[in-house]
């Protein structure tokens, strides 16, 4: 079997899993569909002939530099075309576990694959949002406003205008919190220097 048997075979299996961790997905069960989305990216992560990209380990990189192979342009893209649909799902189900961080990481790895797939900058604007980064996750609200695709999908932009509300919101929320937090400090040290002066300080 050539190199490039090889990978084909390995992309096949890959969107097997990626079909089982939809329906995992689908029926709630996002842990475990978050490993088959994983086990699918063992399959085509570190072939040889492959660039390295989204975070790949040190081991995947030595394996892709056996043999100086280089696969071809169509089956490369299809590859990365996949790597970066399975890493935003996995971002996705760590959002669906109230796991923001790891979320970020997983929708910029699949941005390092593919850096206009607009459902890992979605993905990142959510789990901004969570981390409480209002304004970078505005930021990537824009992003995914900008790209044709996601601005043809009225499922992607109901969940954009959800976002920016509410991101808006707890901006206005934290700008509100901040002034009223001055305002305190300053009516204290009023008080407390008023206190501190004498009668004649204060009598004419």
């Amino acid at each position: 079997m050539s190199v490039e048997e090889e990978a084909q075979s390995k992309l096949e299996k890959a969107h097997e899993l990626k079909s089982l961790g939809n329906e995992l997905f689908k029926a709630g069960k996002f842990n475990k569909a978050r490993v088959k989305y994983a086990t699918a990216l063992a399959y085509t992560r570190g072939l040889p002939g492959r660039e390295m990209k989204g975070g790949e380990s040190m081991a995947q990189l030595a394996a892709q530099s056996q043999g100086g192979v280089k696969l071809s342009v169509e089956l490369s893209e299809q590859l990365d075309d996949l790597d970066a649909i399975v890493k935003t799902n996995i971002s996705t189900c760590f959002l669906k576990a109230n796991k923001p961080s790891d979320a970020l990481q997983a929708a910029r790895e699949a941005l390092e694959i593919k850096p206009s797939h607009w459902k890992a900058k979605l993905r990142v604007a959510e789990a901004k949002e969570k981390l409480r980064d209002f304004d970078s996750c505005l930021a990537a609200l824009d992003d995914v406003s900008n790209h044709a695709e996601a601005a043809a999908d009225s499922g992607a932009m109901t969940l954009v205008r959800k976002l920016r509300d509410l991101a808006n919101k707890r901006i206005k929320e934290e700008a509100s919190r901040q002034r009223k937090a001055f305002s305190n400090i300053f009516e204290r040290a009023r008080v407390e220097d008023t206190s501190l002066r004498t009668p004649s300080d204060t009598t004419k």
